[in-house]
């Protein structure tokens, strides 16, 4: 019965299925009225497919290595945008406040320099004094440098009366030495003292990651040399250089602040 509705199948013109293969309606037509023995040219196309599987795995190593790729893309950005910011920031002056007060009556030899920028730019200030006799000098000075403001400031006040110094014929071999370096602010600061009769002396160092605080009160009969240096890195200039020697009888009362504080911060004498 199966046999005879699937000739009736062929019959309508129908494709049949003939182990596995497929003919079309017209080529069973043909064999049917007796045109089988007429040599006809047919094409098979066959056409082959991966396991569902197989295409699911391909799908989705693509989608796996596409988010890595996305992923590297954005972790290159954000390195590149912190690397930016970082060199922007180091290439900024170091900001700092001094204020400084010595009387000498012997012989004095002091100079300062402050800038903001390297080159014909920003702002340079250069100040110096030397000579004997007896001196009494106040200076305030700072550089405070943002992204957004770039100045330096020095107020000086002085008082000279000349009258010639003649160093002691021996020179003592008591001695006494201080160097303070913060290698995170860029700062660096060093006293030396040669006492032919007597130094008192009080110091105060403070240093952590973000700022540095010298603060120097000296009286002593010899000599005294004081240096410091503010340089945030190699890629900066230093914004203030200071070296000075004291010799006679001498009183030096000094305070430096070194870091990112408030251009309103000055300390107190």
């Amino acid at each position: 019965m199966k046999r005879k509705e699937r000739y009736k199948k062929l019959d309508r013109g129908e494709a049949g299925h003939i182990r596995g293969l497929e003919f079309p309606a017209a080529s069973l037509h043909r064999y049917r009225n007796g045109l089988a023995t007429q040599p006809q040219d047919h094409i098979y196309i066959s056409r082959h497919h991966l396991p569902k599987l197989e295409v699911d795995e391909e799908l989705r190593m693509k989608g796996l290595l596409l988010i890595l790729l996305l992923s590297a893309a954005c972790v290159a950005a954000l390195l590149a945008g912190a690397t930016d910011v970082a060199t922007a920031t180091d290439t900024l002056a170091q900001n700092y406040t001094e204020h400084s007060w010595v009387f000498v009556n012997g012989y004095m030899d002091e100079s300062r320099i402050l800038q903001t920028q390297a080159g014909f730019n920003g702002q340079k200030m250069v100040l110096g004094a030397s000579g004997s006799g007896m001196v009494t000098r106040t200076i305030d000075s700072e550089v405070y440098r943002d992204s957004n403001m770039d100045e330096a400031s020095l107020t000086t006040s002085v008082n000279f009366d000349y009258k010639p110094y003649i160093p002691p014929l021996t020179q003592s071999d008591l001695r006494n030495a201080l160097c303070a370096k913060n290698y995170e602010v860029g700062s660096s600061f060093s006293e030396t003292y040669q006492i032919d009769k007597d130094l008192i002396k009080d110091t105060k160092i403070y240093q952590d990651d973000n700022f540095s605080v010298y603060d120097i009160s000296s009286e002593i009969q010899g000599t005294a040399r004081i240096g410091q240096r503010v340089q945030k890195n190699a890629n900066t200039v230093p914004s203030f250089m200071m070296s000075g020697t004291y010799m006679g009888y001498a009183q030096i009362r000094s305070e430096t602040i070194v870091g990112n504080t408030s251009v309103l911060t000055l300390p107190c004498p």
